[in-house]
């Protein structure tokens, strides 16, 4: 953090305002694993209160949340859907998958372009999208807000920026409206960059900087309110459930997508688990991403549509949560599993056995650094980019120049990278944990070929071997180590990886959306029944 006059309002900086207890992260861009958001979760988990908070950014910058928590607010917003191909013309499109950023939207106006609009925004049909409709006359405006301040001179914009910073927080964005028949509705919030700020708010923003001047604009002074705890999960599944009766049947959702049901294995599983919550006297619905609204009407959801921030599945978590339905995963378990770094950190806070890591920045990877980090760690030591899943962009690496080539690659996709000791073993313990008890317990065996528990090796995939295990088998301190480490991400539904050696257990990671299809449950008839009655109060 860089606080002269003559440093301030440069490309890529953050800055910390410290007013009253409570810090201040201004940056460019707080897009998710980017270095201002690593700089938001590295203060979350020293126990500071932070604004923005690291899962009001997420909300901010993925469109369909941003536009529901808005409206929750009393803010104008976009009408909105959400679909696989089909799109209203005239239309404002974004994208909803791993690589789409609210900066990167297409209008459409002309059937003649909607093709390579949707085509572009869904990855050739891979990911959904989210599209709002607009009218032909409709026009788009971008303003930057600072603070909940605009240059802006139109009353209802300067009342919208503020009500906005009030709902989400952030110092520093672009607001993206549309007037629909003289109506200003937001479309979206996106980043700005310090470059493109108007002079006279660059002015506004280095004085601010400088002097700490967040004044309340009705009483003159600093005020701040913070109903989010920031050091752990706020979701409380538990005060939701109380609210369900305990004496019908519920309408259970299990939200899914087309990649899902085309396993054949995944599917099994998933029919398999309806048939066990109708057994119990519960109705059923499957919900795909283009029928997300239908979320609201149903008593319980079940997410088993692949997890991340940047997915559709977080969408529907996220919807879950506004309209107080019980949800597993949970928007903050999905946060934090999904994002190494911000699991390690949930980890280390609590004391819970893990390898030796190291996060490394992107400005760290130069070869003195890289020859101090094999010496702490080890050779060969492990190296994974954050928001890795059943082993993806998860290396070995022995060398200097070999963690160079493989850091240059994993840093376009996330500012922080993660440097772990090498634990050597046969296999891995995965628990299953359930509001912090023990559900089930397997063991992954891995291929003889790679240290992986799903590697590509001479253009042939190989996958582990899937061995349950009947808890008498599994050692006590295994069990009782993965319930600790469950514990400090939350109560949902995780499956705990760990390993055995040098007379130690380690935990390795902490998964929400744990696979239940490929053997895991062999020992456990009941797991479905005990995650239905979770979900459903009973």
């Amino acid at each position: 953090m860089i606080e002269k006059k003559n440093n301030l309002i440069r490309k890529g900086m953050i800055y910390k305002i410290v007013r009253n207890g409570v810090t201040y992260l201004v940056g460019e861009d707080y897009f998710y694993k980017t270095e201002s958001y690593y700089e938001i979760v590295e203060n979350e988990n020293s126990g500071r209160i932070v604004f923005p908070s690291s899962m009001a950014v997420l909300d901010a910058y993925i469109v369909p949340i941003c536009l529901q928590k808005a409206k929750l607010a009393g803010i104008p917003v976009c009408d909105y859907k959400i679909s696989s191909g089909y799109i209203y013309i005239p239309s404002i499109i974004y994208g909803l998958n791993y690589y789409a950023n609210p900066s990167n939207y297409f209008i459409v106006k002309e059937n003649s372009n909607a093709k390579e609009a949707v085509r572009h925004i869904s990855h050739n049909g891979k990911y959904p999208f989210c599209y709002q409709k607009i009218k032909e006359s409709s026009e788009t405006i971008i303003y930057t807000s600072i603070f909940g301040k605009t240059k802006s001179l139109v009353p209802e914009l300067k009342y919208m920026a503020e009500k906005i910073y009030k709902t989400f927080k952030i110092p520093l964005l672009n607001i993206l409206v549309v007037n629909i028949d003289g109506e200003y509705r937001l479309s979206s919030l996106m980043s700005v960059r310090y470059s493109k700020i108007h002079e006279s708010e660059k002015e506004h923003l280095k004085n601010t900087i400088l002097n700490g001047a967040l004044m309340n604009s009705e009483n003159g002074t600093s005020h701040v309110t913070n109903d989010e705890p920031l050091n752990g999960p706020i979701y409380n599944q538990s005060k939701i459930l109380e609210s369900i009766k305990k004496d019908y049947s519920s309408i259970l959702g299990i939200f899914v997508d087309r990649q899902e049901i085309s396993n054949s294995q995944k599917l099994n599983s998933l029919i398999k688990f309806r048939d066990v919550a109708e057994e119990m006297r519960h109705d059923v619905y499957f919900i795909f991403p283009a029928e997300i609204e239908k979320i609201a009407k149903v008593d319980a959801l079940f997410i088993r549509s692949r997890t991340d921030p940047m997915n559709v599945s977080f969408v529907a978590s996220k919807m879950a949560e506004f309209y107080g339905i019980p949800v597993i995963d949970d928007p903050y378990s999905i946060q934090i599993c999904s994002d190494k770094i911000n699991m390690y950190y949930h980890l280390m806070n609590r004391n819970v056995s893990i390898p030796k890591t190291i996060f490394v920045k992107k400005n760290d990877i130069y070869k003195d650094y890289v020859n101090e980090l094999f010496k702490e760690l080890g050779s060969p030591l492990i190296f994974k980019e954050p928001s890795t899943s059943f082993s993806l962009r998860v290396e070995k690496v022995y060398n200097t120049d070999e963690f160079v080539k493989i850091a240059k690659r994993f840093i376009k996709l996330s500012d922080r990278i993660v440097a772990q000791e090498y634990i050597e073993s046969q296999f891995d313990w995965r628990i299953g944990v359930l509001n912090g008890r023990f559900l089930y317990g397997c063991k992954y065996i891995m291929p003889s070929e790679t240290f992986k528990i799903q590697a590509t090796i001479n253009g042939h995939v190989v996958y582990c071997a899937v061995k349950s295990a009947p808890k008498e088998k599994i050692p006590m301190d295994v069990i009782d180590l993965a319930i600790k480490a469950a514990n400090s991400i939350g109560k949902g539904l995780y499956g705990v990886d760990l390993k055995e050696a040098n007379d130690t257990t380690y935990v390795i990671e902490v998964n929400d959306n744990p696979s239940l299809e490929s053997g895991e449950l062999d020992y456990y008839p009941n797991v479905y029944r005990e995650i239905i009655s979770y979900l459903t109060g009973r």
